[in-house]
């Protein structure tokens, strides 16, 4: 076999040695005259490598089967829900629209109860006596109690404000009369006005104290 006889891996792009890699020389023409994509060679680290790689790739071949044979019964199964579903629906839309249709019945009732009883009312109204007092005089009578009744709150409220004036005199004089202080034994001015005699007592206080 000629010693520059050389042939590239397929995976690594690495050139070896015929003779290294122990190919016999018809071994050599076969791989060397293929058509490509039809015979491959690799090298030994690369042949291991792709050994695992394609056992790999058969591992996620069957795992990718398996979920889409999930896949697909989900699907089914889903459609089926789908349809329980749908058939639930319409049977309660049915009964709802028969309750709709009940509740109409009945209030379409009670209108016509009601104004048939409006009618009686109204027939009962203009049939009344004479004598008895018209709709003018009924409301007369009720602003006149309304208006004594008005009366009596306001006296009652005016009670009650004179009463919270007196008690606020009251607790207002309190306060003044907190920080008085009473001095016994002040001899009485003989000045005639009122100030004057405040004068005279401010002026004794301020002796007092400055003793």
């Amino acid at each position: 076999m000629d010693s520059h006889k050389g042939i590239e891996c397929e995976v690594c792009r690495c050139w070896f040695h015929a003779g290294c890699e122990e190919l016999e020389d018809e071994e050599y023409i076969v791989l060397t005259r293929h058509t490509k994509a039809r015979i491959h060679w690799y090298c030994k680290t690369c042949n291991e490598g792709s050994l695992e790689m394609l056992q790999m790739i058969r591992g996620l071949q069957d795992k990718i089967s398996r979920v889409e044979s999930d896949i697909d019964t989900l699907g089914k199964d889903n459609r089926g829900r789908m349809t329980q579903i749908e058939s639930k629906m319409d049977k309660m839309n049915t009964e709802v629209d028969k309750e709709i249709c009940k509740m109409r019945a009945e209030v379409n009732n009670e209108f016509e109860k009601m104004n048939s009883a409006l009618g009686d009312l109204q027939s009962e109204f203009r049939n009344a006596k004479s004598d008895k007092p018209n709709f003018s005089d009924i409301v007369k009578q009720e602003i006149e109690n309304s208006l004594t009744v008005s009366k009596s709150q306001i006296q009652e409220m005016n009670q009650k404000l004179n009463q919270m004036k007196l008690n606020l005199q009251e607790d207002q004089e309190k306060e003044a009369r907190r920080n008085n202080i009473i001095i016994y034994r002040i001899p009485e001015s003989d000045a005639n006005s009122s100030e004057e005699r405040k004068v005279t007592d401010n002026r004794f206080v301020l002796n007092l104290l400055a003793d």
